[in-house]
């Protein structure tokens, strides 16, 4: 009933309009606020504040000069034009964690980025999915779920994912997509291009 009171106050109709579509609201996917990729990611302890350092959205790298543009590239230590540094890193060879069946945890790195995400209206315990997707060939790869449990819905959840570095197979455009049990909510695209010759 508390819920039900909260939802009442969230929307101004009628208590009939408001308990005939009370059900479709319990269902209802989560608002997705925001999503972020940067290098760093930490929490003040004294004001609970999150603070984003090196927000990025472009990942430059160096291919290697004995192949071609298909294979795996070299990672390029370089800061993107959209601010990204020693996160905005490709890592070649590196097998994707949905594909090795291994915790994340293994995966992570010094310099590794963090997704950052910004949830309302969540009623209850629900199911995420975050992925990383090569959208020029609509492959995914690594993906992890993770659970969010908060019981009013007009709070802001916020959380810090550590990610592994980012796969650059080639150049390319990528996205980090939020998936709540199956239902796309967002996502942060990143570009991929070649380190401009100095």
């Amino acid at each position: 009933m508390a819920v039900l009171r909260k939802y009442l106050c969230y929307r101004p109709y009628t208590i009939d309009q408001n308990l005939s579509s009370y059900a479709e609201f319990l269902m209802a996917a989560p608002v997705l606020q925001a999503l972020l990729v940067a290098d760093q990611i930490y929490q003040d302890q004294a004001t609970g504040k999150f603070v984003i350092c090196g927000i990025f959205g472009t990942i430059f790298f160096i291919p290697h000069e004995n192949q071609s543009s298909e294979s795996a590239p070299q990672s390029a230590e370089g800061s993107g034009e959209n601010g990204g540094g020693q996160g905005a890193s490709g890592q070649s060879g590196m097998q994707p964690p949905a594909q090795q069946q291994m915790p994340l945890n293994r995966f992570l790195r010094a310099g590794s980025p963090s997704a950052y995400v910004s949830l309302t209206e969540i009623n209850g315990q629900r199911s995420f999915e975050l992925r990383y997707v090569d959208l020029n060939q609509n492959n995914v790869l690594f993906t992890f779920e993770f659970k969010v449990d908060c019981r009013n819905p007009l709070e802001t959840v916020q959380l810090t994912l550590p990610l592994p570095v980012l796969p650059v197979p080639h150049e390319g455009v990528f996205a980090l997509e939020l998936l709540c049990e199956g239902e796309l909510l967002g996502s942060h695209r990143i570009l991929t291009k070649r380190q401009p010759r100095s």
